[in-house]
């Protein structure tokens, strides 16, 4: 199996420290692995390599992708897996102002 996305996006999808994916989408994806009884080794990657894999049969399943109605046509998609909305925390003295104030 294989995840994939441009770059690692904390808290989602990462590789920490020591090599290992971590992150809530991880966590979700090990879970219902788990659960299904599912043996499998899971890896992230870029998206351009997970596509590659893909479509060289040496991944089985991948994740963290959006259902685009290309992806539709090419892919068995699931999902969605998880809805949540995307926040922005500017830092402590930053210039950044939401709606121009």
């Amino acid at each position: 199996m294989a995840g994939g996305r441009r770059q690692a996006v904390r808290p989602y999808s990462y590789i920490a420290d020591d090599d290992a994916p971590q992150g809530l989408d991880v966590e979700l994806v090990e879970a219902v692995l788990r659960a299904a009884g599912v043996d499998y080794q899971l890896r992230l990657y870029p998206w351009l390599r997970v596509k590659s894999l893909l479509e060289r049969g040496e991944a089985t399943m991948a994740f963290q992708f959006a259902g685009t109605p290309e992806r539709h046509a090419q892919y068995r998609l699931v999902g969605p897996c998880a809805s949540a909305p995307r926040c922005s925390w500017p830092a402590t003295g930053s210039r950044w102002r939401i709606g121009g104030s």
